[in-house]
């Protein structure tokens, strides 16, 4: 049986997914005028009175700072549940195509007797994960978003108690398929892992820091056709070295297994 939650995305949290850092320094293009403006934060430059941006802004950064802030509320309630019962929370964060799915299924095979683990599994749309997952005799609970690009921590909160926490050690969230907002919105676990791929090139850690730069362990799936993709190591681990360097860099395969026993012992330890 796969519980199945659906929702929909509010116009305001769709702005904070675009916006991000509203204050952060920002470069721009503007069309109008063919101009290259650095501003000292996107805010300015939607506010520059000649290009006539909205006065707004300042409205809907109120209202992001709210989604936050209540966003992080939340995330510490699901902790203190998951604490209470001894449940130790994974976010698995990748683009879609990575193998989260995979990942999740090939670390319950590896578990040791006595540790059990059930899942959350986020998904725009469809059960197909959640189903794989419930076959396997994996408590799970899907949650389908209805276009939003990221779980967050309300929708959490309601799966929670659809799960027998008091019969499982290990919560394994698998976030929606994406490499851009799941990394800003806690959900209340105790561990973000990123699952990178070989197919999606050794370039992903330059191209998306926020990710990376919120990963505690950086997983590298399909490791086996890393020849195939051309994939250098070296330089995707320069990128997340850059970001941060003490993170452990696990590559592994579960189409062959390879690395995945360092990956379960390296979580057992830090659990």
């Amino acid at each position: 049986m796969v519980t199945i939650e659906h929702y929909n995305v509010s116009d305001a949290q769709l702005l904070s997914r675009v916006i991000g850092d509203i204050d952060a320094p920002y470069q721009t293009f503007d069309r109008q005028h063919g101009l290259g403006i650095h501003t000292r934060s996107l805010a300015d430059y939607w506010n520059l009175s000649g290009n006539e941006r909205t006065v707004s802004i300042m409205k809907k950064v109120d209202v992001i700072q709210a989604i936050l802030s209540d966003n992080n509320a939340v995330a510490e309630e699901n902790r203190k549940v998951l604490d209470g019962v001894g449940v130790f929370g994974i976010n698995v964060m990748a683009s879609p195509g990575a193998g989260k799915t995979s990942m999740i299924l090939e670390t319950f095979t590896r578990l040791p007797e006595g540790t059990k683990l059930c899942v959350v599994e986020g998904d725009l749309a469809s059960s197909l994960d959640a189903e794989l997952i419930a076959n396997k005799g994996i408590p799970v609970v899907q949650i389908n978003t209805g276009g939003g690009c990221h779980l967050d921590a309300s929708m959490i909160r309601n799966a929670l108690p659809r799960l027998p926490l008091d019969e499982i050690q290990i919560l394994m969230v698998e976030n929606v398929g994406n490499l851009v907002c799941p990394a800003n919105f806690l959900l209340g676990t105790h561990l973000n892992v990123v699952v990178a791929s070989t197919p999606e090139g050794h370039d992903k850690p330059f191209k998306y820091p926020g990710m990376f730069n919120a990963a505690d362990v950086v997983l590298i799936n399909k490791f086996d056709l890393s020849e195939v993709f051309d994939f250098d190591l070296e330089y995707f681990s320069s990128g997340v070295r850059m970001l941060k360097p003490d993170v452990p860099i696990i590559p592994i395969s579960c189409r062959t297994g390879a690395g995945l026993d360092e990956w379960v012992e390296w979580l057992l330890e830090n659990r």
